[in-house]
């Protein structure tokens, strides 16, 4: 069975601590396991599911911090109603070096502002997966106590949205990426490994 892993890193307070289970065709993502450690004050872990795709409008270059998408407003509600990108927002685009995560500043028409510059080439046409706001209802949440290592060893949150949780939003969530967030704010965070399994995609959980 195909794995995913991420090594440490640390932010300085303030600074979201951010890590990317990449998609895999024909597989979901599955966190089994997360090693945090919050400095001095607790801090709120984020397991983030895709709830929408689009693609890049037009290239953009590394260090910039706008990028134009083909649809801004991917996202469906829970009652349903079309739902359009607002600042906040969680999104991972495909760079020329992989994957990686940003959150919208502002949006004017197609061009989306992100809070942090572009770190390599995003191609035209490359897939952008939109995750909405960190308290989105079918995201799962984590409180990281404070001064001590917060050892999840028995995850099995699971990429993709049942039905029968959201029957709006739902999806298999097949090559898709799912997106971990510390919010990290009153103190530095240490996220020291992530790990995960990819799934057939037939293999639909609830989570």
């Amino acid at each position: 069975m195909p794995t995913f892993h991420d090594g440490y890193q640390t932010q300085s307070a303030g600074v979201h601590v951010k890590s990317i289970a990449p998609g895999l065709a024909g597989h979901i993502p599955r966190l089994t396991n997360l090693n945090y450690r919050s400095a001095g004050t607790a801090h709120t872990l984020y397991v983030m599911k895709c709830c929408g795709v689009t693609a890049a409008g037009e290239e953009a270059s590394s260090g910039q911090t706008t990028l134009e998408f083909d649809d801004t407003s991917p996202l469906i509600t829970s009652a349903g109603a079309t739902e359009t990108l607002d600042a906040n927002d969680w999104v991972v685009y495909q760079t020329v070096a992989g994957p990686e995560s940003n959150d919208i500043a502002t949006v004017t028409g197609n061009a989306i502002v992100f809070n942090d510059n572009i770190g390599a080439v995003v191609e035209k046409g490359a897939p952008i997966w939109v995750f909405g706001e960190l308290t989105r209802a079918v995201h799962t949440s984590l409180e990281a106590l404070a001064s001590q290592d917060n050892l999840y060893s028995d995850l099995m949150i699971q990429g993709g949205i049942a039905g029968n949780s959201d029957p709006y939003q739902a999806r298999i969530g097949a090559g898709e990426p799912l997106l971990i967030i510390s919010d990290n704010s009153t103190a530095p965070g240490f996220l020291k490994s992530v790990s995960g399994v990819y799934v057939p995609d037939w293999d639909v959980n609830v989570n």
